[in-house]
């Protein structure tokens, strides 16, 4: 099984078209593919949670790469460890079934799988408890050098930039290559985020109907997107050259589509005064001086770091906020929250449908076009055992636009005092999410050239479990895709189902987190744009 991270058929067909892709031409021709739909939000760590688990968010408590700290205002990085359900390779390691797996977000800290396992994005040190067996590191760095968890220049010049996407990406192909050929498994899962990193930052390149594109830039920024795909379809070919008898399943977590502008929630949510700041607070500090000094009292801070050295936010008279990297509104609830001021039942349900109608009416001044394109109850979205941790609302955005909950963005987080009215701000990526992602399939019983129309992404657990003859747990809310196999491997093979699968043992929700790897995770979160 390999992972695209936010491939999708808009880029892939064209270069199919022009005989670029010859890898992944033949296994769509020889086998069945469609549209993956990703979740609502379409985000990693939401949508990978989501595949591996085979359960909707609300039942496996990942939500966001950050999370709200219970009784408290403050965010902490989330890791695959909080995960409240049991994933294809723990299910799998039960099962007497060996697994690889390779950065997977939201993997850390890494499992006692039969197998092994290399954390992924959420990993707060990529030198420290990185993989299963901890010897692993050592032996993958001997063998392949280096081994890169992220773009060791995703801070600098575009060029370098560029440079070390490839260099990332060059690590994660060697380091699946020897580990493909040099243990022996079952189930082996690997994940590239070059596609996404591309995407995100090299998209108006790429596009010239773009409104920020630049026809004379380089040619290696206008081709980034094209050569990393390339280079995948030659490492996925070497991954399987040989093994005629593989089963091979592509997937992403979402789509992409182009962006144009950024729409900062806090600023509206102030503007129209449910969101409330301190009287007198000092507004014209720039945003690098909070956070370095935010980052120098990180030493003195056992737990629970906050965002900032101080909070100027007005609690008491506050009833809206938003955080998070997608747009998710939390209501400041009486006896939920630390100093909450809006009381359960009607005021609740009447402030959720009022902000929810307001934003709807939201329009981009230089076009007249709608911004938000829904506004759910986290009901809607998230019913489940774990619902409660959830955002009250969760916005999604029209096409081409993308709604920030980043506090960071308040005006006076980012010395952007002057803009307090300026809704719309600019971004470093050029490209955002969808959610149509890829569903590429290929193996002895898959129906060949077949297209398969309504697969989720809760869907690819239970067909991995279908395909390695393993009864699939009834509380999983996917189904296996069986439109894509022919009916005579359905009848040797009837899907088998079995009762609830088993809690992850000792899954809290929320869990502890040190100053140091909560910031060494938002460092990174900051240099991929999620914090910006």
């Amino acid at each position: 099984m390999i992972g695209l991270d936010g491939a999708t058929f808009d880029v892939i067909q064209p270069l199919m078209d022009n005989g670029k892709l010859p890898v992944l031409s033949k296994l769509i021709s020889t086998g069945a593919s469609g549209v993956l739909t990703s979740t609502i939000p379409d985000i990693s760590p939401v949508a990978w949670t989501s595949m591996v688990t085979g359960k909707r968010p609300g039942n496996h408590a990942i939500f966001d790469f950050i999370a709200r700290q219970p009784g408290h205002y403050t965010f902490t990085s989330t890791r695959g460890g909080e995960r409240g359900s049991p994933t294809i390779w723990s299910l799998l390691s039960e099962r007497g079934k060996r697994v690889g797996i390779i950065n997977v977000t939201m993997s850390y800290p890494p499992e006692e799988v039969l197998g092994f396992m290399v954390s992924g994005l959420d990993s707060p040190d990529p030198q420290r408890n990185l993989t299963y067996p901890a010897a692993l590191y050592a032996e993958l760095t001997a063998k392949i050098g280096r081994y890169l968890l992220t773009n060791p220049y995703a801070l600098t010049t575009r060029e370098k930039h560029l440079q070390g996407m490839f260099e990332m990406l060059d690590c994660r192909l060697a380091a699946a290559r020897y580990l493909a050929a040099n243990r022996d498994w079952d189930f082996f899962f690997v994940v590239f985020i070059a596609t996404d990193g591309a995407q995100h930052f090299y998209w108006k390149d790429m596009d010239c109907t773009h409104p920020a594109h630049d026809p004379s830039v380089s040619s290696s920024f206008k081709n980034a997107i094209a050569e990393v795909y390339t280079r995948l379809d030659e490492g996925i070919g070497e991954l399987i050259e040989g093994r005629d008898d593989l089963t091979v399943l592509i997937v992403s977590d979402h789509g992409f589509q182009p962006l144009h502008k950024l729409f900062v929630l806090n600023n509206w949510l102030l503007q129209e005064g449910y969101l409330r700041l301190k009287n007198g607070f000092r507004r014209y500090l720039n945003r690098d001086v909070w956070l370095s000094f935010a980052r120098n009292m990180k030493h003195r801070l056992a737990k629970r770091p906050p965002r900032l050295p101080f909070q100027p936010i007005d609690w008491e008279k506050t009833r809206a906020f938003a955080d998070g990297t997608y747009g998710y509104i939390y209501l400041n609830v009486k006896d939920r929250e630390p100093q909450g001021i809006v009381r359960h039942g009607q005021e609740y349900d009447s402030l959720c449908a009022e902000i929810a109608a307001k934003l709807k009416m939201v329009r981009d001044p230089s076009n007249g076009m709608p911004v938000v394109q829904e506004v759910y109850r986290r009901e809607a979205v998230f019913s489940g055992t774990y619902a409660d941790a959830a955002p009250d609302l969760i916005v999604t955005s029209q096409r081409n636009y993308f709604v920030s909950a980043s506090r960071e963005r308040l005006p006076t987080m980012a010395g952007r005092s002057e803009h307090a009215d300026d809704l719309f701000q600019d971004h470093s990526w050029s490209g955002i999410h969808d959610p149509n992602g890829i569903f590429i399939l290929n193996g002895p019983g898959v129906k060949p050239g077949f297209g398969i129309e309504g697969a989720k992404v809760i869907d690819i657990a239970p067909t991995v479990l279908y395909l390695l003859n393993q009864e699939i747990p009834s509380d999983m809310d996917g189904q296996p895709l069986l439109d894509a196999f022919t009916a005579g491997r359905i009848k040797i093979r009837k899907p088998r189902f079995r009762g609830p699968g088993s809690p992850q043992e000792g899954t809290p929700v929320h869990t502890e987190i040190s100053a140091e790897d909560d910031e060494a995770i938002r460092e990174r979160l900051r240099a991929l744009g999620y914090l910006d």
